[in-house]
């Protein structure tokens, strides 16, 4: 009887986990996605073949295979000084 009362509750505390970690839509961006960014310095379409985008000294190399249909892909540059915190290597 107690096995069985420990297996209920188990499983109660596991559906109730379970409930709410998954609440959340992981497929909707963060209310602060993207950051607080100018319009796109450059975009581009990006297959499964791959490809690249680059604008003011930055590419971004995207391999074959990493999207399995066309996929648009913007690069931004963010209002901020130091949108990545204080440890970041920069130019200035």
């Amino acid at each position: 009887m107690k096995t069985t009362a420990y297996l209920l509750l188990l499983l109660l505390l596991g559906s109730v986990v379970l409930l709410v970690g998954c609440s959340a839509n992981p497929t909707e961006p963060a209310e602060n996605d993207p950051p607080d960014v100018e319009e796109p310095i450059a975009t581009a379409t990006i297959g499964a073949g791959g490809g690249t985008i680059d604008a003011e000294g930055i590419v971004l190399s995207v391999p074959a295979g990493a999207f399995d249909a066309d996929e648009t892909i913007s690069l931004y540059r963010s209002k901020e000084s130091k949108p990545f915190g204080t440890d970041q290597i920069t130019d200035e």
